[in-house]
């Protein structure tokens, strides 16, 4: 055993564990830090600073802690490392080149561990092992954690922490609905799909009014929702239940909250929103319009009349400002003045010849068009009764589809166990074996997801009916704000030119209207849900509904 005089040398004390270790740590900071501490006692080490770091080695210049270390071992600050085992210090090739030069130049004097001394005049050799062993420890546990991942994930499983709204389930190992947020999540989506709430409104409605906390963990959560956070939510496929997982993807085992449609739409209002500009006023049409010759935006502008108080001139100024004859035009007197809205292409992709529109003139023509898809609560109950019927007759096809999908999906794991047999029997290449291994996990997420798809066809053919029943009513009375949401909601792509509107309902509302020849002729769905016992009339309301059924499957 060597004597060293530790005294001539200036020590840094390192300590590190992975942010993933946590708890789990053989050696935490402060176990290390104590066994060292004292071993420096021991052999009287003149310890000069203390460097610490909860980062994991894999990657390069990932430590806070080591680079100041390196900076002040070549500002010769220090000269000599006491850490608890040399893989503290490095797990990649780069960090654990530059300190095994370090050594050699002599630039470091010594690394010391309770148990081994390395110095600049020994063998590299066990050092470089011991790097070594390091980064291909970290290696190993990469590719063992990544194909981990895979396999939970092509099983449904969720690899992270669960979103809001649902739990970790620890002992069973998978994800739960959390009883406590799920449904309280589920709302914040529900104002979100009205496309009338701003996040920071949702936010506030979900924080005030509902007392909505983040899920507690750890070190995180249990604070106050912010809009960061919501807009994570609104973006995260899983709440339909689609799980991504770096590169991995498949549809997950836990329930969905809301249906890949509703999030799509979501996604819609966002990208919308995000395009939209500043405006300080509020206009019910602008925005949403566009210029039926030159395709620019509509636009529109308030306009004000009023006389000069003292000599009678008319003024057409939205400011204050003093008039020819001297008096000083104030607030007050412009607000007492006749105020006009008018709609006009805004000419954004150059010169067009359209003339503006008075907004009361643009009113009716919405109006118009409002009327002519408005029904009526007798129509509802009438229609009820048929949706009811369809229901039933849904519920029994999706049970049949549902067993057929299921003996596809053993087909197709049959026929990729055989693949798998017979590339471990060379019986194909690799290449081909590959090739045949995507297409058939391909068509078992495809049968896969359609399991997990709710179809909502019926209840969003109902949302709708309820929508547009006294239409024209919600339609008077809303406001800017809701008549545009309105607009957005049943037309689609109104367009202005030479002062008349264009536009026409989406499919979901015209169809609806198709059924109106039908309640006229008081034609009611059959009691038994039989489609055999269907004669004349009744045949053809049936086929109309279906063709309903079909033609929103795109709601």
């Amino acid at each position: 055993m060597y004597n060293y005089d530790y005294k001539q040398l200036r020590f840094a004390l390192y300590v590190r564990k992975s942010q993933e270790d946590k708890n789990r740590q053989v050696q935490s900071i402060e176990s290390q830090l104590e066994v060292l501490e004292e071993h420096a006692g021991k052999e009287n080490i003149n310890i000069i600073k203390i460097y610490k770091d909860c980062a994991s080695a894999h990657k390069p210049n990932n430590r806070k802690g080591f680079n100041e270390m390196l900076q002040d071992i070549n500002d010769k600050k220090i000269d000599s490392i006491l850490c608890w085992k040399a893989d503290r210090l490095a797990r990649n090739h780069i960090e654990g080149g530059m300190t095994m030069h370090c050594l050699e130049q002599g630039i470091i004097k010594m690394i010391k561990t309770p148990h081994k001394t390395f110095l600049p005049t020994d063998n590299t050799l066990p050092l470089t092992i011991e790097f070594g062993m390091a980064n291909q420890y970290s290696r190993d546990l990469s590719l063992n954690i990544k194909r981990g991942n895979k396999t939970k994930v092509n099983k449904g499983g969720w690899c992270h922490i669960a979103p809001q709204g649902y739990v970790n389930n620890r002992l069973e190992k998978k994800i739960e609905t959390d009883p406590e947020r799920f449904s309280t999540v589920r709302k914040m989506w529900d104002l979100a799909l009205t496309g009338q709430y701003s996040l920071q409104q949702i936010c506030e409605k979900a924080n005030n009014e509902w007392n909505f906390k983040t899920s507690k963990k750890k070190n995180t959560g249990g604070v106050k929702l912010t809009t960061g956070t919501l807009h994570n939510i609104l973006v995260n496929p899983f709440y339909y239940g689609y799980i991504k997982a770096g590169e991995h993807q498949a549809w997950g085992n836990h329930k969905p909250m809301i249906t890949f449609k509703e999030f799509e739409k979501v996604q819609s209002i966002l990208r919308y929103r995000g395009r939209k500009a500043y405006t300080s006023q509020s206009f019910a049409y602008s925005g949403i319009m566009k210029c039926k010759v030159c395709s620019s935006m509509i636009t529109a502008e308030t306009k004000v009349k009023y006389k000069c108080p003292k000599c009678g001139k008319k003024q057409t100024a939205k400011n204050p400002k003093i008039c020819s004859c001297g008096y000083m035009i104030s607030h007050k007197d412009i607000s007492k003045g006749k105020f006009y809205t008018y709609y006009h292409c805004s000419k954004s992709k150059g010169e067009c010849n359209q003339k503006s529109i008075r907004k009361e003139l643009l009113d009716k023509q919405f109006e118009s068009f409002i009327t002519s898809l408005e029904i009526r609560a007798n129509f509802i109950d009438w229609a009820e009764k048929w949706l009811k019927y369809l229901e039933q007759r849904e519920v029994q096809k999706e049970k049949k589809d549902k067993q057929t999908r299921i003996r596809q999906i053993k087909d197709l794991e049959s026929q990729l166990s055989r693949l798998v047999d017979m590339r471990m029997t060379d019986e194909i290449g690799a290449d081909l074996f590959k090739k045949k291994k995507e297409v058939l996990e391909k068509q078992m997420i495809i049968l896969k997801g359609k399991n997990h798809c709710r179809n909502t066809k019926i209840q969003e053919i109902r949302e709708a009916l309820s929508f547009i029943e006294n239409l024209k009513t919600k339609f008077l009375n809303a406001s800017n704000k809701e008549k545009k949401q309105l607009i957005l909601e049943i037309g689609s792509n109104p367009t202005l030119r030479d002062k008349k509107l264009l536009v026409q309902a989406k499919r979901k509302y015209l169809t609806i209207q198709k059924l109106r020849v039908h309640k006229n002729n008081k034609i009611e769905p059959p009691k038994d849900y039989s489609t055999s016992r269907l004669q004349g009339n009744l045949r053809s309301c049936y086929q109309t509904w279906c063709t309903i059924l079909d033609e929103n499957e795109t709601f």
